[in-house]
């Protein structure tokens, strides 16, 4: 979400998301979840776009009813928005969409046009042309992509696999209650993260992906963890602007050593993550079904660039969202705002507690200080 201070006109915001929205042929889809599939209709999905006055310590509760409400994308648009007016110069923007339609990257660059579009609007100029790429289009590929020889090397090197560690728990239920803390690594913790990713030649995701993984071993008392990570689908920079569900998950299984070898650590993950996007064309969905164990129970997701949106007149930063189902035991959210780390871990009662998950970023913290302290060969 996100706190908007000024002048704003809601009105022009519902008009800027509206057109942005039906611009591109997602907003016409119906997605199927009872199989899977998904379906092309004439008729366009508007968004759900509530506007109200709340009073401050309503905004949580106010979220919470129209966000946790479930979708029916048969009938609706994957995406809802609600503005909340707190004050005559504040309100809350609140925004969820449906993760089997949209995934963050076009979350992100919805945002992006939705705000070019409202600036548009005050300034009473011509909305910006929406060149979003056809996600039917991406749909077709995607399908002569897994029909490709490549797929099937690809399900051989997944079916040969051997996961030895543990789930995280026996069984769950998806959409559990639950909690989410949040933590913000600061401009200079943002700044070293990224010249030690580069020293140590991995990317910022990479790196802390092992840092989280060394504190999840610890707080979770266990050398060895099965996680899934997000690999985007799309065919690089052609369909770079397609709203849609374009991202696949691989499953990583990490090994903790007992000896504390950060520098071991980052090699090691560079080289699994190498082996596995190599063979990235099989859907989780058979990956898993290739195998006993739940491979998806710890979720961990880097978003790149999620910037607040710049509205003419207004002052934003963003706004902790409330939950109170969590749809995995644990999910690491990582958001790079091109200033800071924004993080939210969101987990199953049953999983974490709350001691436990602020542990978390204060392990992960003191990994960073030790690599940090290495001497760079």
């Amino acid at each position: 979400g996100f706190e908007l201070k000024g002048s704003l006109r809601p009105d022009l915001l519902a008009e800027a998301f509206q057109s942005v929205w039906a611009a591109s042929d997602i907003a016409r889809f119906r997605f199927h979840l009872a199989d899977g599939s998904q379906s092309f209709g004439a008729r366009l999905l508007p968004i759900e776009f509530s506007a109200e006055e709340a009073a401050d310590a309503k905004v949580k509760a106010r979220f919470a009813k129209v966000f946790e409400r479930p979708f029916d994308l048969e009938k609706e648009a994957p995406l809802r928005l609600c503005l909340l007016q707190t004050k005559p110069e504040k309100a809350i923007l609140g925004v969820v969409a449906h993760h089997l339609a949209l995934d963050g990257w076009s979350l992100a660059r919805l945002l992006e046009k939705a705000t070019e579009a409202y600036n548009a609007l005050c300034r009473n100029e011509p909305l910006p042309a929406f060149s979003w790429e056809p996600f039917a289009a991406y749909t077709q590929n995607l399908k002569a992509r897994l029909a490709a020889p490549e797929a099937a090397l690809s399900a051989d090197f997944w079916r040969s696999k051997t996961f030895r560690a543990p789930p995280l728990l026996e069984a769950y239920r998806p959409e559990t209650r639950g909690h989410r803390v949040i933590y913000i690594f600061n401009k200079k913790y943002y700044q070293k993260i990224r010249e030690l990713a580069k020293a140590h030649r991995v990317t910022p995701f990479l790196f802390l992906l092992t840092c989280f993984s060394r504190s999840l071993g610890k707080v979770l008392k266990r050398d060895e963890l099965l996680l899934s990570v997000p690999i985007a689908s799309r065919d690089g920079d052609r369909e770079e602007f397609v709203l849609g569900n374009c991202v696949n998950l691989m499953p990583f299984e990490v090994t903790l050593s007992s000896e504390l070898d950060y520098a071991r650590d980052l090699k090691e993950m560079r080289e699994r993550y190498v082996d596995a996007i190599g063979h990235a064309q099989t859907p989780m969905a058979e990956i898993q079904g290739m195998h006993p164990v739940d491979l998806t129970q710890i979720h961990f997701n880097f978003e790149p660039s999620v910037e607040e949106p710049k509205l003419d007149g207004l002052e934003i930063e963003f706004y902790p969202f409330p939950i109170t189902q969590v749809e995995k035991p644990i999910i690491i959210n990582v958001n790079d705002t091109k200033k800071t780390y924004y993080i939210e871990i969101d987990y199953q009662f049953q999983a974490l507690d709350l001691v436990r998950a602020l542990t978390l970023f204060t392990e992960t913290e003191r990994v960073i200080n030790k690599i940090g302290a290495l001497e760079i060969k």
